[in-house]
C-alpha cells in the first residue's frame, strides 16, 4: 500500500507519474510487488464525503463515489513496483522531476518540501537520502478497482 496526495491521482492514472520518493527508515515496497494506491487517508479510514456511515444506511442517497458505499476509503489504482533504490535529493535530474509529475526541479523541490515538511530531517537539503520507488500502473487492477 502506498499513500499519495490527491493532486497525484490523475498523474498516476495517465502514466505521467512513475516515480515517488519516500522518507522511509527501510524500504516498504518490494520490487515485483503490486501495491494498492490510496489518497485521503489510510485504508479502512472512514470516508469523509459520507462520514464513514455508508450510503446503505440512508436509502434515499445513491452510492458514494469515494468509497463505493462501503464507508471506507478505496484504492484509486494498483501499481507494479519496478525498482527501489536510494538517491540524494540534490542528485535528482530534470527527467526524474518530470516522472515525479512536475515540470521543473524547483516545482518538484517545492512540492517535496510541502508534502514532507514534518518528516524532513534537520539537515542540509543535499543530505536528504530518500528511497525512490519506480512503478507502472497495472491496468487490470485499475479495471478491477473501477468495477469493470
Amino acid at each position: 500500500m502506498l499513500l499519495f496526495r490527491p493532486e497525484h491521482i490523475s498523474l498516476i492514472l495517465n502514466g505521467t507519474k512513475t516515480q515517488t520518493r519516500r522518507l522511509w527508515d527501510k524500504p516498504r515496497a518490494k520490487v515485483g510487488s503490486i501495491q494498492k494506491c490510496y489518497s485521503g487517508g489510510m485504508p479502512f479510514s472512514k470516508c469523509k464525503p459520507c462520514k464513514g456511515l455508508g450510503y446503505w444506511e440512508e436509502p434515499d442517497k445513491t452510492e458514494c463515489p469515494e468509497c463505493n458505499g462501503t464507508g471506507f476509503l478505496q484504492p484509486f489504482a494498483s501499481i507494479l513496483v519496478k525498482r527501489v533504490w536510494r538517491q540524494y535529493l540534490c542528485d535528482i535530474t530534470w527527467e526524474e522531476a518530470r516522472v515525479e509529475g512536475y515540470q521543473t526541479l524547483i516545482e518538484y523541490y517545492e512540492a517535496f518540501y510541502r508534502i514532507n515538511t514534518k518528516k524532513l530531517p534537520k539537515t542540509w537539503w543535499c543530505k536528504i537520502y530518500p528511497y525512490v520507488v519506480e512503478f507502472e500502473l497495472v491496468k487490470e487492477a485499475v479495471n478491477e478497482i473501477e468495477g469493470h
